[in-house]
């Protein structure tokens, strides 16, 4: 007979090795409260989730790249009897940083951003002055993006000596602007 009353899936990736992943310290304690707890790469086929109580979504880092193939794992997921936590609406509302502009509706203070659907070299070094307090440097980042992937922190002579590989990088992915606060590296 198990011991565990209740199943957990925790979702990965096949390979943690480039990573610095901490999943595995909530086994004890979950086991500790009676969840057996498994570890599944998100991409893996033929997993019955109605074998699992919950499913979790933690290191699930490559997705953005296959965002289509992911979506369709969580609206599998979303449609077994496991409880995806958190739910496929709040997921879906998350993996497109333009939440941000929802929560600066509603009054919400986030740090100022500038949205580009389109790679445009004008807007980005006017950005540099757009904002309240003009940058020094300026983070650019996907829309749809994990672990820091195509994040430039750069300052505008930066951006100029490197316009082929900041083009590279941009045409064609929806990005966001931001100044670069001190502040998130002091106080997070």
């Amino acid at each position: 007979m198990n011991k565990y009353a209740k199943k957990c899936a925790m979702l990965t990736i096949k390979d943690l090795s480039y990573f610095e992943c901490y999943d595995d310290l909530l086994v004890p304690p979950m086991n500790a409260l009676g969840w057996d707890v498994s570890f599944i790469p998100w991409d893996h086929n033929d997993v019955d989730w109605d074998e699992y109580d919950i499913v979790l979504v933690r290191s699930t880092w490559d997705y953005q790249s296959r965002i289509l193939e992911f979506l369709k794992v969580l609206q599998d997921i979303d449609r077994s009897n496991a409880i995806l936590i958190n739910s496929l609406a709040a997921i879906i509302w998350n993996i497109e940083k333009t939440y941000l502009l929802e929560l600066d509706k509603k009054g919400i203070d986030i740090i100022p951003s500038i949205f580009q659907i389109e790679f445009s070299m004008d807007e980005i070094m006017k950005s540099f002055s757009r904002f309240r307090f003009n940058s020094e440097k300026i983070i650019m980042k996907p829309v749809v993006g994990a672990n820091a992937d195509n994040i430039l922190l750069k300052s505008k002579i930066e951006i100029k000596s490197q316009f082929n590989r900041v083009e590279s990088i941009y045409s064609g992915l929806p990005h966001i602007i931001q100044p670069f606060l001190d502040s998130v590296l002091k106080d997070g």
